[in-house]
Parts: C-alpha cells; sequence; structure tokens
C-alpha cells in the first residue's frame, strides 16, 4: 500500500504531461492497484522460498532502475 500511495499523487502529472486526460487517472490508479494485488502473493511465495532479505533487495534495486 505504501507504493500505491507513493505514486498516487503523481499520477495526474504524468497523464496530463504525455497528453491524456485528467479522466484517465482513475484506470491508471486502478491498474496500478490490481498489479499490486496480483504481485503480492506471488512476491510472498517468493520470499518464503528463497529469504526475505535477498527478494527485498531485487525488489529495492528493481525499482530504482523503474523510477
Amino acid at each position: 500500500m505504501i507504493g500505491l500511495l507513493m505514486i498516487a499523487p503523481l499520477l495526474t502529472f504524468y497523464a496530463l504531461r504525455l497528453g491524456g486526460q485528467a479522466s484517465t487517472v482513475g484506470p491508471l490508479f486502478s491498474a496500478f492497484a490490481v498489479a499490486q494485488l496480483l504481485a503480492s502473493p506471488i512476491w510472498g511465495r517468493v520470499s518464503d522460498r528463497y529469504g526475505r532479505r535477498p527478494v527485498a533487495a531485487r525488489r529495492l534495486l528493481g525499482s530504482a532502475i523503474a523510477y
């Protein structure tokens, strides 16, 4: 949920800068929330199998590269 709340204020600016309309923010916000909902159990199983610290480090590295 922290990740979702971190990106929420920026979605309107991204949509407007990329030529979208303010009405596209709702579907963007929903898509991010659904993707996070679907990925969380998968990452939970992976972290149970390989350990939380290595998985958390890879997730943070991936987030840093994506941003």
